[in-house]
């Protein structure tokens, strides 16, 4: 039997989660496994259409897929994440369609199940069958009884793809919603008392997200920063080296620490706003978060009113609610509230706006 492993590490080959595939590989000597390093060649693969060619080769051949990845940041690293946005952009789901899938993770067992469950979601809108996850501390492979486990794990993703298993969908497909707002005129402004009111966000001209943004910066009635996240000239994603626990200094010598230095660290009011892609935000706003743990478990956020505004369906995505939740309360900020313009109604939409206002002063 062949399986395809996508491997989202940045690391690939040393990827301390591939060693979890090349144990099972030797586990299951009759199957053979083809690797995609999603995470590793991911510009690559933006750039080359014949190495995304040949990684959706791999996936259209295969019997069964496996998804094999560290955490980061409550959910996969921002390079896989930019690889599931291309499959959509290139319509390339038919080659995942059909198939039998599994989750394989790594890491400290912190946020495993929301990664699980966005991978899962995800499956189920190409269309694959999700046998599947597993959840492996980076440490569990020296252990006989995690082996033993991993072994039972694989076997009964074989036993799936074999006996064809039925598998009933768990996540929703998500459904398209309204794309227009046009803010009413007329609402009082916000004193903000002094404080410091920045919005980041990757709005792009002419989208909901642009509308939101700039009716929201202007029902305050003090200076507001508005910054457009791809503007702190990230050369990559995160790496996982972990270079930056010795002094909270990261590897990449890019624009990235002077952005936070200058606006995330001032701000008393910090507003995020994104529009979904697939089942989180867009791969910039996952890369952007996973550099920013270059305050390792330093709680960054401590002491700010955070909020966030979000185009999309969030109601239908409430793995997604609890990560931008968990983003701001494990940062030990105040989370003041989450507006979407799923409703349609520009005054109901206008209403949310102000009220994130207010709250958040």
């Amino acid at each position: 039997m062949k399986i395809c492993v996508i491997s989202g590490s940045p690391k690939g080959e040393e990827s301390i989660t591939l060693q979890y595939v090349r144990f099972i590989e030797r586990a299951f000597p009759d199957h053979t496994f083809s690797i995609v390093h999603a995470g590793r060649d991911i510009r690559k693969m933006e750039q080359d259409r014949e190495e995304w060619d040949r990684a959706l080769a791999r996936v259209r051949e295969s019997d069964g897929v496996v998804f094999a990845t560290p955490v980061y940041f409550m959910l996969v690293p921002g390079q896989l994440k930019r690889f599931i946005e291309l499959a959509g952009e290139r319509d390339a789901m038919p080659a995942f369609s059909g198939k039998y899938t599994a989750t394989l993770t790594t890491s400290i067992h912190f946020f495993d199940h929301t990664a699980h469950a966005y991978l899962h979601g995800i499956s189920e809108d190409f269309g694959m069958n999700h046998a599947g996850s597993y959840s492996a501390h980076m440490q569990d492979l020296k252990l006989e009884d995690c082996q033993e486990r991993l072994i039972l794990f694989f076997s009964d993703f074989i036993d799936a793809i074999e006996k064809k298993r039925h598998i009933q969908r768990v996540f929703l497909p998500i459904p398209q919603i309204s794309r227009a707002y046009s803010p009413r005129d007329g609402s009082a402004a916000v004193d903000t008392g002094g404080k410091r009111v920045v919005i980041l966000h990757d709005a792009e001209s002419g989208s909901v997200q642009e509308t939101m943004v700039r009716r929201l910066a202007g029902m305050y009635a003090g200076p507001v920063t508005v910054a457009d996240i791809r503007d702190s000239m990230m050369r990559g994603g995160c790496l996982g080296c972990c270079r930056c626990a010795f002094d909270n200094t990261c590897v990449y010598n890019d624009g990235f620490r002077e952005f936070w230095d200058a606006h995330v660290v001032p701000a008393d009011i910090l507003i995020m706003a994104g529009t979904i892609r697939d089942r989180y935000l867009s791969a910039t706003w996952k890369q952007w978060n996973d550099r920013s743990f270059f305050n390792g478990h330093v709680p960054a956020l401590e002491g700010k009113q955070v909020g966030y505004i979000v185009e999309g369906p969030l109601a239908h995505l409430p793995n997604l609610r609890e990560v931008l939740v968990a983003r701001a309360t494990i940062g030990k900020a105040h989370l003041a509230g989450i507006v979407t313009n799923e409703s349609g109604d520009p005054d109901e939409i206008d209403a949310a706006l102000g009220a994130l206002a207010s709250q958040s002063v």
